[in-house]
């Protein structure tokens, strides 16, 4: 049988106010019988100063000398006498321990044989709630024994009070015992009530809850492993998020890289495909096709171009979002770099017949790497020429919002559908059905921007409405702003 620290408690308190309460009622019992047996041996010792004196004035009276004889003679009148006058019964006896009077006292005894050895004795006798003293002692004349006064006094009533004292001792204890053994119960449920509380929230933890809520409001060491135990299964709750946190995370990277790798392989194995195929069929057929031949060549090096652009692309994407690239960082003025990018691209929008605003201010100037911003503002402005309408303006703008520098392009085209402006940032992906101008972008501009941003401390983000067009904003915030 387990035993818990509150039946601990209560047991060691039971034992220390058992044991303490049967000193008490020992030393109780001690202290009355001493008080009653020297209230007894007080009497004895008056009654034999009152018995001599009354003996002498008996003789006195009776014009007798006290002694053998004149004992015998008076025994019977002066028993009598003696217990008339102090109250209770006196008998004579004579140096043999013969009774002389003729009261119906009980006889003989401890008392009587040593007032015989000449000794004075008394004792007290108990029979149920009564209790009876006996005092014996000589009567010597010149050394000699002549007889022998045998006094008795009823001591019951006040035996009887002892009796009540004690019994009213007894109740007491007994009242005190179940009085601190309540009171140790409900005190040690207090104290361990903390106690279990922890041991309950434990058990918890150790199922995996963790929200757990414990109240203790002591302030006492008992308190202070509570408020311990409390911060501990918070910090353990923390970590297990961070590490939920980090799982999901890897999990969501390794999906990435595996859609990455499956979007890579696709888009290599495709120009692949078609390099390898007409390679073989002008290997089999020789020239004997000279436009057949022309036209493989011509898809090969076209592929050849797609596959190179698409290598190239995913080095530039590696780069972009490793830590280990070493960015240049300087103060870039971004409305000049914004009106340089825009006047370069001018030449290829109009063959689309489409026209770069350019609205920038004189000097706003931002830390970073020129030609990573310089790309970024390329593959933003490319986007909107390649998706944007006939006839349509992409508009360039550079302005500080609050303490913030922001670049926003954006395009009067087709739009992006609300529920695919999430995935525009994945590697290799492409909105479904929106098709550019040109051909040969294997989808990795915007995940390479969007390395490129993250790593000057800015975000991007980028809004569109159907049959309206397209607002990319990129946002420079933190300590890379001068």
């Amino acid at each position: 049988m387990r035993f818990g620290i509150q039946h601990k408690i209560v047991i060691l308190f039971s034992v220390i106010i058992f044991a303490g309460l049967i000193s008490l009622l020992i030393m109780s019992y001690q202290i009355t019988e001493d008080n009653m047996l020297q209230t007894v041996r007080t009497d004895m010792i008056a009654a034999k100063k009152s018995l001599d004196i009354y003996m002498n004035q008996y003789f006195l009276l009776s014009n007798r000398e006290l002694g053998e004889l004149s004992l015998a003679d008076e025994a019977e009148g002066l028993s009598r006498q003696l217990s008339a006058d102090i109250g209770s019964e006196v008998d004579l006896y004579d140096r043999d321990g013969n009774q002389l009077s003729g009261n119906a006292a009980g006889t003989g005894g401890e008392e009587l044989a040593a007032a015989q050895r000449g000794e004075i004795a008394y004792n007290v006798h108990f029979a149920g709630e009564r209790a009876m003293a006996t005092l014996a002692y000589p009567l010597e004349s010149g050394g000699q024994t002549y007889g022998i006064v045998q006094y008795q006094k009823d001591y019951s009533q006040l035996y009887a009070a002892s009796l009540s004292f004690k019994q009213t001792i007894n109740m007491f204890a007994v009242i005190i015992f179940l009085i601190v053994f309540i009171a140790s119960i409900l005190i040690s449920r207090q104290i361990t009530k903390p106690v279990r509380q922890l041991s309950k929230s434990s058990q918890q933890v150790y199922a995996g809850d963790y929200n757990i809520d414990i109240k203790v409001s002591s302030r006492d060491e008992i308190g202070e492993l509570a408020g311990m135990f409390k911060k501990m299964v918070q910090k353990i709750r923390e970590q297990i998020h961070i590490i939920e946190q980090e799982r999901d995370a890897l999990k969501k990277a390794q999906a990435q890289n595996k859609i990455f790798f499956d979007n890579a392989t696709h888009e290599m194995k495709t120009p692949l495909t078609t390099i390898i195929g007409y390679a073989q069929i002008i290997k089999e057929n020789a020239f004997t096709e000279r436009e057949f031949f022309e036209r493989g060549l011509d898809s090969i090096i076209r592929e050849g171009k797609r596959l190179n652009q698409t290598v190239i692309e995913m080095l530039t994407l590696a780069q972009a979002s490793s830590a280990q690239t070493e960015y240049r960082m300087e103060p870039v003025n971004l409305g000049e770099l914004a009106l340089e990018t825009s006047e370069e691209l001018q030449i290829k929008a109009a063959k689309y017949r489409i026209r770069i605003q350019s609205i920038v201010p004189e000097k706003l100037y931002v830390m970073g790497d020129r030609n990573r911003l310089k790309e970024v503002m390329i593959n933003l402005l490319d986007n909107s020429i390649n998706y944007g309408d006939v006839n349509s303006t992409v508009r360039v703008e550079v302005l500080k919002q609050g303490e913030v520098p922001m670049l926003q392009v954006t395009d009067q085209g087709e739009g992006i559908p609300e529920a695919q402006l999430e995935h525009l940032f994945e590697p290799f992906y492409r909105v479904p059905g929106r098709k550019g101008r040109e051909h040969g972008s294997a989808g990795l501009g915007l995940a390479i921007v969007k390395g490129i941003i993250e790593k000057h401390g800015g975000s991007i983000q980028v809004n569109s409405k159907v049959k309206e067009g397209t607002t990319v904003t990129v946002r420079f915030e933190g300590e890379v702003n001068v």
